[in-house]
């Protein structure tokens, strides 16, 4: 049909043909969508086959079925994004390692929230868990109450181990 509608564009049909016949398999669509290029592509369509109209206001049988050069655009985008997300992450280690600073980000850490004088105990009214981290983190909170400050901390200090007296 021109324009296709969406339940009838069959994208379960892809892995019928395929599983049945051991073949590659494509979408010819014809739904003037962007969108159903991009799932075919999820499903394992290797091509994708779409019409082009210059403009929606162009004159022919098929310009309701076709995409735009703007929606041709979002689809090879859609498809190559798909690719790439169907590519086997990296692995835990490497993923640390590239999360390290995003993780420290959104960490926490123990921070002063007023001033401190040298010797005054931290409790839990001059301290709190704020982000990011980097400074002693919230596993050290029962640490940190009642010990003393080493040195006067102004309101906003990040806490370390040498502010523990």
């Amino acid at each position: 049909m021109y324009p296709c509608p969406a339940n009838e564009v069959g994208l379960p049909t892809l892995a019928t043909i395929s599983e049945r016949y051991g073949v590659p398999v494509g979408l010819s669509d014809h739904s003037g969508q962007a969108c159903f290029g991009i799932a075919a592509a999820a499903l394992g369509a290797r091509a994708v086959e779409v019409h082009l109209a210059m403009s929606r206001h162009a004159f022919g049988p098929d310009v309701s079925s076709s995409l735009t050069p703007d929606g041709l655009r979002t689809m090879v985008e859609g498809i190559r994004a798909v690719e790439s997300s169907l590519r086997t992450p990296p692995g835990k280690d490497e993923m640390a390692e590239r999360l390290k600073e995003t993780k420290r980000l959104f960490d926490r850490s123990i921070v002063t929230t007023s001033d401190i004088a040298r010797g005054q105990p931290f409790t839990d009214k001059n301290v709190a868990l704020m982000k990011p981290g980097g400074g002693l983190p919230p596993d050290r909170w029962h640490d940190v109450l009642g010990a003393q400050a080493a040195r006067d901390l102004p309101a906003g200090t990040f806490l370390s181990q040498a502010d523990l007296a």
